[in-house]
C-alpha cells in the first residue's frame, strides 16, 4: 500500500495513531510532529490537496497503487508556497495520464485471510486515451477486532490536442475501514490468552469514504515545455 511505499522506499516516517492494518489511518510524519503529523504534512494528488479541512488524516488509500506514476517529496517547511499543513513538508502523488498503452494486474494472498488485488488498464485510440485503475484489499487481522478493508478506483479520459496539449475528465472514489485491536485491561493480563480477554472500547476504529470528479485542460506555455 501507499503508506508502505512512502516508508520503505521514500524513507518517510509514518504515524498511525489508529493502528489500522493495510496502511489505513497512517499519515506521513515529515518533521517528526508525532500526534500532530496530519496537521503538518501536506499530501497532494496531482497538485490537489487531500488533507481534510479539519486537519484529520489524509486518506492515502484513496489512490490505487497501479495509478501512481511517481511521488515527489519535499522535506522541510513549505508553507510559503503550499499554504497550511505544509510545515513539515509536502508529498505530491503524480498519477498516470493514460497516454501509453499498457495493462497490469496482481493478486496477492497471505496469512490471516489477507487478499490484495490491484489492476490498471491504459489504452489509446487515435487521440483519445483511457486509464482505469482499481485496488481492493482485505484482511482478517492477526487478532480479534483487527480486520481491515480498502477499495479504491480512479478513471481518466483524455483527448490529446497536440504534443503537450490535452483536455481531460477524471473521477475517483474510495472506501476504507479498519477496526482497532483495542486495549486490554490490566486485570486481564496474564489470564489465559490475553489477546481475547475482556476488552475496553472494543469495536472502535476508523472509516474513510470519499469521491471526486474534475475536468481540465493542459497546455504548453512554450515550445520546449
Amino acid at each position: 500500500n501507499l503508506a508502505e511505499i512512502l516508508q520503505q522506499i521514500g524513507n518517510v516516517p509514518m504515524s498511525n495513531q489508529s493502528g489500522g492494518l493495510l496502511g489505513i489511518g497512517a499519515t506521513p510524519d515529515l518533521g517528526g510532529y508525532g500526534v500532530n503529523a496530519s496537521s503538518n504534512s501536506l499530501v497532494l494528488v496531482d497538485g490537489i490537496r487531500i488533507n481534510p479541512i479539519d486537519s484529520s488524516i489524509a486518506p492515502l488509500n484513496s489512490v490505487p497503487v497501479s495509478a501512481i506514476e511517481r511521488i515527489e517529496i519535499i522535506n522541510g517547511g513549505a508553507s510559503v508556497q503550499y499554504g497550511n499543513n505544509a510545515t513539515g513538508g509536502v508529498i505530491n502523488i503524480i498519477t498516470k495520464e493514460g497516454g501509453k498503452q499498457s495493462s497490469q494486474g496482481s493478486l496477492t494472498y497471505g496469512s490471516f485471510g489477507t487478499v490484495i488485488g490491484d489492476a490498471s488498464i491504459r489504452t489509446r485510440q487515435d487521440n483519445t486515451s483511457v486509464l482505469i485503475s482499481v485496488n481492493s484489499s482485505k484482511t482478517n487481522g492477526w487478532r480479534e477486532n483487527s480486520d481491515a478493508l480498502s477499495n479504491s478506483f480512479k478513471g481518466r479520459l483524455t483527448h490529446h490536442l497536440g504534443v503537450n496539449d490535452a483536455v481531460f475528465i477524471e473521477a475517483s472514489s474510495y472506501h476504507a475501514q479498519a477496526s482497532s485491536p483495542y486495549s486490554i485491561l490490566n486485570a486481564e493480563v496474564g489470564k489465559g490468552n490475553i489477546y481475547f480477554g475482556d476488552t475496553y472500547q472494543k469495536g472502535n476504529g476508523i472509516v474513510q469514504d470519499g469521491s471526486s470528479a474534475r475536468a481540465g485542460v493542459t497546455k504548453s506555455i512554450a515550445q520546449n515545455f
